[in-house]
């Protein structure tokens, strides 16, 4: 087996667990991680204040002071994919960017 360090992230759900491998460079992302399209960050009845997209990137820009590009992610849709940092950086331009 191995040992995991656990990474909250948000947006996309509340709480969505990410799983970092701590023997090698595995990476569960889930729908936090994803490789050519972004997750569904909506709003939600019983949160209807919430901020999904703001919570989202704070979680992106968390992750990446963790990522590496080595890290091999296994994301919740499409293909398993490395270069998170990249990946990353290209997320949070883009949906920055669409803010402005």
């Amino acid at each position: 087996g191995r040992e995991w360090a656990v990474h909250m992230g948000d947006g996309h759900a509340p709480e969505h667990a990410t799983f970092w491998s701590l023997d090698d460079d595995l990476v569960l992302g889930g729908d936090q991680l994803l490789p050519s399209i972004s997750p569904n960050l909506g709003v939600y009845p019983t949160e209807p204040d919430a901020d999904p997209v703001g919570e989202w990137l704070r979680s992106c820009r968390r992750f990446a002071e963790l990522a590496q590009p080595r890290h091999l992610v296994l994301p919740g849709h499409k293909l398993p994919f490395t270069g998170l940092p990249d990946r990353l950086g290209q997320l949070i331009e883009n949906h920055t960017s669409a803010l402005d």
